[in-house]
């Protein structure tokens, strides 16, 4: 009892006890501690996505053109197909619109003479036969004649008699005794065509 005659209070009554957390309380505190890692994680797995998908489209995206001295590049030319130059034409004796074009007449090795050319049906009105004769050629400077030539096994050549349709296309050849290296034009006589005069010879 003191002084003044009270009795004093047992030691820490007087004082507010500190309380912890209910287990209520805890999980509450637990759950939002997940969900700022979960976010967390989130943030990070949506940067590296963003990154990633930058550099597949850096990867996949075209380069830009380099400028040299403030001028892009000139791209390259896409070079067509060449098409084989015409020496000469002719047409069949009878007007049906069958044509012929010389494309070719060249000295090769064995001393000959090699002759391609082209046929085309497209103004044809119906089929047209070519008949299985000799090609050959006749050299103006000499006036001499010149056939295909001839091994065991027949002509050395593509040609053979055949019908031609309307629009139909194809090519042939066929190799000749060369003439003398003095003759620079022949003229050439085709089954089915008129004589193609004045072809230049190649070397």
């Amino acid at each position: 009892m003191d002084p003044e005659g009270s009795e004093k209070p047992p030691n820490g009554a007087g004082e507010k006890e500190l309380k912890r957390p209910s287990g209520f309380s805890g999980k509450i505190v637990s759950l939002i501690g997940i969900v700022a890692a979960m976010i967390a994680a989130f943030t990070l797995l949506v940067n590296n996505v963003a990154g990633l998908r930058d550099a597949i489209v850096h990867l996949i995206s075209p380069s830009p053109a380099i400028i040299v001295d403030g001028h892009s590049p000139t791209p390259t030319p896409t070079v067509a197909p060449a098409t084989p130059s015409v020496l000469a034409s002719g047409e069949d004796p009878q007007g049906a619109g069958l044509h012929c074009d010389i494309l070719q007449v060249k000295r090769v090795s064995g001393d000959a003479l090699l002759i391609r050319w082209r046929f085309d049906g497209s103004k044809l009105r119906k089929a047209y036969w070519i008949p299985l004769e000799i090609p050959y050629y006749i050299d103006p400077a000499a006036n001499r004649k010149y056939s295909v030539l001839i091994e065991p096994g027949g002509w050395v050549s593509d040609f053979h008699a055949d019908w031609i349709a309307p629009d139909q296309q194809g090519g042939a050849w066929a190799k000749f005794p060369a003439p003398p290296m003095s003759t620079k034009t022949i003229s050439i006589y085709l089954p089915g065509f008129l004589p193609i005069e004045d072809v230049p010879v190649s070397e």
